[in-house]
């Protein structure tokens, strides 16, 4: 076993190296590839306008359907949005789409040329439906809405901030202005949050929680002092936030509220005091959990089998709880807080943006580019062929450039520290 590891290793830095021959080429047909995405997005700046075109008008139609839609408000917009999405997988449930099976095909031992290949045979989608779940208030409704009254067994409460203010009162509708006090504020987060909350962006990444507001000290000081509205502004009521990272309105917020699912190794500052909970990385493809794919999320947090184990059930059983238009054609890959001994909780799911790219940075480490290799050989009957094949089944893919992404990653690491 050890000389057939050594081996495949010597080897794998050779094949690595015959490889580089030509691969600017290569490598400038790949980017062309992961920057595709559907037509009805190309042609689009609304995540509501793409829906529409997809589900028949044309969009000359589809646009000036938008047009009109400029007149409505966050909320308006985000109603008709989810009307939509609903319908797009309801229809996806009754065509019964089968994922591709007994497929035998080659592939580079690189992570971009083993994704596109996922793509090429349809067994991964870049469409409207990945690209809306990555605006985390999309995917926490749509699978409340399926999921129903244990949904909160699997996810914290999440609400849109402009619907939390509305539903307060707190917004003028004929002015959009906030009309509440800090004292209404503070007194409303604090009933309908009472074990802590925390705020930030619908879209959009944050490396350790910069930019979210983990306490109501932070947003009442954005709400009432901050000299641009901060949190919000009266435009957040009338026009739908146009997210900057998707290049598109997708759900219409600009930030979210969620029930706080503790201090996690993810928001936790230098110094605390407070049990750190450890954080997982998590990976799915087709509404399976893909095994041996779930890491620690931060350096050093690793977990052993029995941790592993008892993360990829919770998320196999959420996961389960979905329908089948959901999940078809999806990968996905999802942060996991372990809350207690026996009790986990979903941050949030990662997806491709609706674009043929990866779904989760993890995707850079040969284990999972390996882990995902055998899912698709013991699950979904697939053969991957030659040499490369043989990498990517026994970790060896990637593993080059991993290694200069880990040492980068770990160099950050230590300057924060």
């Amino acid at each position: 076993m050890v000389r057939q590891a050594l081996c495949l290793a010597i080897i794998s830095i050779f094949w690595g190296n015959i490889a580089a021959y030509g691969a600017t080429t290569c490598q400038d047909v790949l980017r062309e590839k992961m920057s595709w995405k559907p037509e009805s997005l190309k042609v689009s700046s609304s995540l509501l306008e793409a829906l529409r075109v997809e589900s028949g008008a044309s969009s000359a139609h589809a646009s000036s359907v938008w047009d009109q839609s400029n007149q409505l408000n966050t909320l308006e917009y985000q109603d008709q949005v989810f009307q939509l999405l609903i319908e797009k997988i309801e229809k996806r449930s009754k065509l019964g789409l089968q994922a591709p099976v007994g497929v035998s095909t080659w592939s580079r031992a690189k992570r971009n040329d083993f994704l596109q290949v996922l793509y090429d045979k349809e067994m991964v989608l870049a469409d409207t439906l990945s690209f809306a779940l990555s605006d985390k208030l999309i995917a926490a409704k749509i699978f409340e809405h399926y999921i129903g009254p244990t949904f909160h067994r699997y996810h914290p409460r999440t609400e849109g901030l402009v619907a939390f203010f509305v539903a307060h009162g707190f917004i003028d509708s004929a002015t959009g202005e906030l009309k509440a006090s800090r004292q209404q504020v503070r007194e409303a987060f604090e009933a309908e949050f009472p074990d802590g909350f925390v705020v930030k962006p619908t879209s959009g990444w944050s490396s350790k929680g910069r930019t979210f507001f983990k306490n109501i000290d932070e947003v009442l000081h954005s709400l009432f002092e901050e000299s641009d509205g901060g949190l919000y502004s009266k435009a957040d009521y009338f026009e739908p936030f146009f997210s900057e990272e998707l290049q598109h309105v997708v759900s219409g917020e600009r930030y979210i509220v969620q029930s706080s699912l503790g201090e996690t190794e993810g928001l936790s500052e230098k110094g605390t005091k407070q049990e750190i909970l450890r954080e997982y990385r998590s990976h799915s493809l087709w509404g399976s959990v893909v095994p041996k794919a779930t890491k620690g999320r931060w350096i050093g947090a690793n977990p052993g089998e029995p941790e592993r184990l008892a993360v990829a059930q919770f998320l196999q059983d959420f996961l389960d709880s979905l329908p089948l238009g959901l999940r078809q054609g999806q990968a996905w890959s999802f942060d996991i807080v372990q809350v207690s001994d026996s009790k986990f909780g979903i941050v949030e799911v990662n997806t491709n943006r609706g674009m043929r790219n990866h779904w989760s940075g993890s995707l850079h480490n040969p284990r999972i580019i390996g882990a995902y290799a055998r899912h698709l050989r013991d699950r979904f009957g697939w053969r991957l062929q030659g040499f490369s094949g043989l990498l990517l089944y026994n970790n060896y893919a990637n593993r080059n450039r991993y290694k200069r992404h880990n040492q980068a990653t770990r160099k950050d690491h230590n300057a924060e520290e």
